[in-house]
């Protein structure tokens, strides 16, 4: 019998997770167990496995992240490529790590605009605890608003020119931006925005590299409303963030969570 997901009124009941950016001015790091849906992706073609993404837990088989921290050219890497780690506030070090059994990339993902730019990876059992729990999805009805805050977590870059991480978990507050400004707005830069992607305001920190895939949650109640996906030049805030929109694949996520 699978692991089942549960809804709660409008949304599905996995526990959540944000992301953060390559330089986000917030200093307030985060224990585990104030984010225990939180997991980190791990890569490593040559056997060394390094945090390259984040992710969120949904059940104790399948956990949420980014097509496009999984993807070559709209196709799976091998899963033997990749590992989870949750259950840690350090990006490579601590928790539990698990592998990788499976990798579904959304079927309309498409690499290049990053539309339905959202996978699950199934994954060997994990163990719930104080530091491991799954997020609370939004269901296909749950929509967050203009200005609603939002959190988001992770380990990211420093600085967008900079390969090196931050290897204690983070978390910084943004605020939902007007879908169709940011549309406009991105669109002027040669962005494709679509009803699939929720944006957020910069005005306290970004999301970038090694952040993308991880969870962006409703602050009222810490459920799941985006995946970090882009955010057009990272040390620039007056261009959104983009995230997927979770409400927009619900019913996907569930599918490829069983």
């Amino acid at each position: 019998m699978f692991p089942r997901i549960i809804f709660t009124i409008i949304f599905l009941g996995l526990s959540s997770g944000a992301i953060i950016q390559p330089r986000v001015s917030s200093n307030s790091s985060a224990a585990i167990q104030r984010f225990p849906f939180t997991a980190a992706i791990l890569y490593g073609p040559t056997g060394y496995f390094r945090q390259v993404c984040g992710g969120s837990v949904l059940t104790t088989t399948a956990v949420l992240s980014a097509a496009s921290c999984l993807d070559n050219q709209g196709r799976p890497n091998p899963v033997s490529q990749y590992r989870v780690r949750v259950g840690s506030a350090q990006a490579n070090a601590g928790g539990s790590v698990v592998s990788v059994r499976l990798v579904t990339l959304h079927p309309t993902y498409n690499y290049r605009t990053l539309q339905a730019d959202i996978a699950v990876l199934r994954v060997a059992t994990l163990t719930y605890s104080a530091a491991v729990q799954p997020v609370a999805v939004a269901g296909a009805n749950y929509n967050v608003t203009d200005n609603d805050s939002v959190l988001v977590i992770g380990w990211g870059q420093n600085q967008s020119v900079s390969a090196e991480l931050r290897n204690t978990l983070r978390y910084v507050q943004q605020n939902v931006v007007n879908h169709s400004y940011c549309k406009a707005l991105l669109g002027y830069e040669g962005l494709n925005v679509t009803e699939g992607m929720l944006c957020t305001g910069r005005a306290n920190g970004e999301f970038c590299g090694s952040d993308y895939g991880g969870p962006v949650v409703h602050a009222a109640n810490n459920v799941l409303v985006g995946v970090a996906a882009y955010s057009y030049r990272c040390g620039e805030r007056r261009y959104p963030s983009v995230s997927t929109r979770v409400s927009a694949y619900t019913h996907w996520i569930v599918n490829a969570a069983k």
